[in-house]
């Protein structure tokens, strides 16, 4: 439930901002792509229901710098 709620967040987030003519050029989620992790049962939808309002996505092991340093801080 936790990562479907950041999926969640991280979109309505996008979604304001693009509304105030503020280009998002990618949302980036904190999903996994390898199949090891818990989090690649929810690749499918969160990409799915990113992209198909129009957002470039990115997850793990491509995401970017901020989701590192998010998950450094939350996990130490």
């Amino acid at each position: 439930r936790r990562l479907t709620d950041e999926i969640h967040a991280s979109i309505m987030v996008a979604e304001e901002l693009s509304s105030k003519s503020i280009k998002i050029e990618q949302i980036d989620l904190d999903l996994n792509g390898d199949p090891q992790w818990k989090s690649n049962k929810l690749v499918q939808m969160g990409v799915g229901w990113a992209r198909g309002l129009g957002y470039n996505v990115s997850i793990k092991p491509d995401f970017q710098v901020a989701v590192k340093a998010a998950n450094h801080i939350v996990n130490h």
